[in-house]
């Protein structure tokens, strides 16, 4: 038997009922240990998740291997590809992230955290219980209270409901879509929002702000939100479906600001609690006039009436070349549009000598063969919702692996989209018993 396979049987058993480790004594509490310690312990662990599961115990290194390269190709999460093989459970695998989170906050150590990951994986202890058994009883307030986690930040900030995050939880496992995605997705929170969101979880997880703080900015974030709703005309309780272009995405979309510019712009926006433009604008990167048009512009994007490609060329027109707004929408229109005339930029490749159009052609093929770039190209141009586009991935990761028909797997799609189901319950709705994969 191989180690995928040997693994595969293995993680059935942790599926079981849970058991108490017999004749194993708690280790010493991680009280004792010094902040110091922590650091040193943790300094040169790779917290990635997937390394992670690996050096806990939870996984072994073939089925990372092969869950990473499966992941990569169809473009479903690591955590998904490995619950929908059997080789984790979606308890092993909330558990591990967890345990990540703890790991990157610094409140357990790396051989805390192996410990941890054997009980998880040999006695299918709940997490609360592995760090019990660990001795890690002090970071057991923080896994409950103090926890980073986005939708957690959210809910504390008042930006959305207890409800609305769970819906969005429910969704994510659905999908393997983040949480955060999820709320966009419903219409719960604003790309905006969202953006700062995660970059305020970031700042909090490396010590920039304290909780309090960062609550404080989010909810500073809000605000602001609504007041530009309100200018625009927008439901300040409901947010349109995500066709969203960032602020920061446009700018750079545009040749205005770089990436770096932007996440400095954010940091320092949070952290001095002022909005990205407000920064912008003391950095010199453009005058108050451009920024409020290209938040029209970015408006635009989220009615539907411009695509991201537009608004950036729009931009472009508007800055650079002194164009007033009207015209250089008007002008940027696919109904009217002058850009569509001039040079793609295949052809730019191809004129200039950088590659010849025959290479250029091969790799446009080759990319069209990847699922997970077919999927973007679907969802970036509208052409199927992203949760349409997720389950479609989800239903051809089961056909490519051999756990289901062709047909089998078109039923499961059929019945997730229009009753509204995961992918799970309309396996279980539709009878159907996947097959176990088997080894590249």
């Amino acid at each position: 038997m191989n180690n995928i396979e040997n693994h595969h049987v293995n993680s059935c058993c942790h599926a079981g009922i849970e058991r108490e480790p017999a004749g194993i004594a708690a280790a010493p509490l991680s009280e004792s240990a010094s902040q110091d310690d922590l650091q040193a312990d943790t300094a040169l662990v790779d917290t990635r998740l997937g390394r992670l599961l690996v050096d806990i115990g939870l996984i072994n290194e073939a089925l990372l291997d092969h869950a990473l390269e499966r992941s990569f190709e169809l473009g479903i999460p690591l955590g998904r590809t490995l619950i929908m093989c059997g080789w984790l459970t979606e308890r092993q695998l909330t558990a591990a992230v967890q345990v990540q989170s703890l790991l990157k906050e610094g409140l357990i150590t790396f051989s805390e955290a192996v410990r941890v990951g054997e009980l998880l994986s040999c006695y299918n202890l709940c997490l609360e219980k592995a760090l019990k058994k660990s001795g890690c009883v002090s970071a057991i307030p923080y896994l409950q209270e103090s926890a980073t986690r986005i939708g957690d930040l959210l809910v504390e900030a008042e930006i959305i409901t207890e409800e609305q995050l769970n819906e969005a939880r429910d969704m994510s496992f659905a999908l393997g879509l983040p949480t955060g995605r999820c709320l966009l997705l419903g219409g719960a929170i604003s790309s905006s929002l969202l953006e700062t969101a995660i970059n305020a979880q970031k700042i909090c997880r490396e010590g920039k702000l304290d909780r309090v703080e960062t609550i404080k900015a989010l909810k500073n974030a809000k605000r602001r939100d609504e007041k530009r709703r309100s200018t625009l005309n927008h439901d300040a309780n409901r947010y349109p479906p995500a066709r969203n272009l960032r602020l920061g995405e446009l700018l750079v979309l545009a040749g205005i600001a770089t990436d770096v510019q932007i996440q400095y712009a954010l940091e320092a926006g949070l952290m001095s609690d002022r909005p990205i433009g407000e920064v912008l604008i003391e950095m010199g990167l453009l005058p108050q006039d451009v920024l409020h048009k290209a938040l029209l512009l970015q408006n635009l994007v989220m009615q539907a009436e411009l695509e991201p490609v537009e608004a950036a060329y729009a931009l472009i027109d508007i800055h650079f070349h002194g164009s007033n707004f009207q015209e250089a929408v008007l002008s940027n229109k696919r109904s009217g549009n002058a850009r569509g005339a001039r040079i793609e930029f295949t052809e730019f490749l191809s004129a200039s000598g950088i590659l010849p159009m025959s290479q250029i052609k091969g790799a446009l093929e080759t990319a069209f063969k990847s699922p997970y770039i077919v999927s973007k190209a679907l969802s970036f141009s509208g052409a199927m919702d992203e949760a349409s586009v997720q389950t479609a991935l989800c239903c051809h990761f089961y056909v490519r692996e051999g756990m289901l028909s062709l047909d089998q797997a078109m039923l499961v799609f059929n019945v997730a989209s229009k009753a509204a189901l995961s992918i799970e319950d309309s396996i279980k709705h539709l009878g159907i018993k996947l097959r176990l994969p088997e080894a590249a």
